[in-house]
């Protein structure tokens, strides 16, 4: 039987808010409709993941320890064209505003059965310009990019606890653990006792961290973030007394897990909704 195949899309948003559809057909817009197609991309698929291992003395051969993960280098290969030269240096000019070496821009590519997955990218260093004729109204580049976050984000998962459904439930589909954030309002009378860690059952305490009436608040679980915000309160972070999150949501947690959370006053106003964007090695699969 004969199978119709399009190309996947690949866009990306720029740091100036631009959208550019490179591959495939990308919000409605066909690629290279703003002048710039991509022809390559290498590096993006697998993350770069280097085995440690522990070599004692005496000891024939070595114990493995846990991987790292380096950033990723992505090679893209594209070309810039327009209809006249004029033309074709507006493209050139609003392509590059899109870029920077200090600041992330957003690569998303799709699958074949239509989900998409993100990954921050910025330029590792701008091209050397390889002008051996005078350009006239197209041009090819190798741009090298790098993700210091590597990983292809999915579409974000919620559960919010209210009090006709005062369940919160965590899972994650990716094949990397993440941690997620849990958000909500400051009420009177209200008092958040504990928050989830994790999916096996811990908590972390949060009954001395006080959030004034229509405060709005943000708990982020990972450890390499400061673990509260607030719109106010800048001590709330202190009031913890360096307590931290242990716990991330596993790999591979398909099936939402319940997870414990302790809320005393809430009221028919009260939404505490926690936020899971799942993390994949790859961009499809």
């Amino acid at each position: 039987r004969s199978v119709m195949v399009t190309a996947r899309p690949v866009g990306y948003h720029g740091v100036d808010g631009s959208v550019w559809p490179l591959h495939g057909r990308y919000q409605g817009m066909e690629m290279g409709s703003k002048g710039v197609y991509l022809t390559s991309l290498y590096g993006f698929y697998h993350p770069v993941r280097v085995p440690l291992s522990q070599t004692p003395a005496y000891m024939r051969g070595a114990k493995p320890g846990p991987s790292k993960t380096d950033p990723s280098l992505i090679d893209a290969k594209i070309f810039t064209t327009a209809d006249s030269e004029e033309e074709w240096e507006d493209v050139e000019s609003a392509w590059w505003e899109a870029w920077s070496d200090d600041e992330d821009g957003l690569m998303v590519v799709g699958s074949r059965g239509g989900t998409f997955r993100e990954q921050p990218v910025r330029l590792l260093k701008y091209p050397t310009e390889p002008f051996d004729f005078e350009p006239d109204d197209v041009f090819d580049w190798t741009m090298n990019l790098i993700a210091y976050s590597p990983g292809w984000r999915g579409p974000t998962l919620t559960s919010t606890w209210t009090q006709a459904d005062p369940h919160m439930r965590f899972a994650n589909p990716g094949d990397l653990d993440i941690w997620p954030q849990i958000a909500g309002w400051g009420r009177a009378g209200e008092t958040i006792n504990t928050l989830p860690d994790g999916i096996a059952g811990a908590t972390v305490p949060f009954a001395d961290v006080d959030f004034a009436d229509g405060e709005h608040w943000l708990v982020d679980t990972d450890q390499l973030q400061l673990p509260i915000e607030t719109v106010t309160e800048t001590q709330a972070a202190a009031r913890l007394a360096g307590l931290r999150f242990k716990y991330p949501i596993p790999k591979r947690t398909i099936t939402p897990v319940e997870v414990p959370i302790s809320i005393s006053g809430a009221t028919s106003e009260t939404e505490i909704t926690a936020y899971m964007i799942p993390l994949y090695k790859r961009p499809w699969g």
